[in-house]
């Protein structure tokens, strides 16, 4: 039921979304590439964000450090992170999309790469 009200809430939302999209890469093609910053670098970031928003990570660093880049200025951070913030604690929806990685296992044995570079 949570995940059925977050779809229905972005959906109405959707106009800001996109224009925060349009906002976003276009700051990413003028301000990001052109000062040698890749774009990719901000992907990172942009998931803390939202899981920070989501409630699955407490990050308000990350959170207030977002209205001052240069790609995340204060409409990016509006049109982008806020709109999810509001569908998010509308719905109370914190789904696998926004979850934060869990405890994963240690391989105890070599793996087969390894043994290969090993053997040379």
């Amino acid at each position: 039921m949570q995940l059925l009200l977050f779809i229905i809430i972005v959906i109405i939302l959707l106009p800001l979304l996109i224009v925060g999209l349009i906002v976003f890469t276009y700051r990413i093609r003028r301000i990001s590439i052109p000062q040698k910053i890749s774009g990719t670098a901000n992907e990172p970031f942009g998931t803390r964000l939202m899981m920070h928003v989501a409630g699955t990570r407490d990050d308000p660093v990350a959170y207030a450090l977002a209205g001052h880049l240069p790609v995340y200025n204060k409409l990016v951070k509006f049109l982008m992170v806020e709109t999810f913030r509001i569908a998010c604690r509308i719905s109370g929806y914190k789904g696998s999309v926004f979850a934060f990685p869990g405890p994963r296992s240690s391989v105890i044995g070599p793996n087969f790469l390894t043994i290969r570079l090993m053997r040379r």
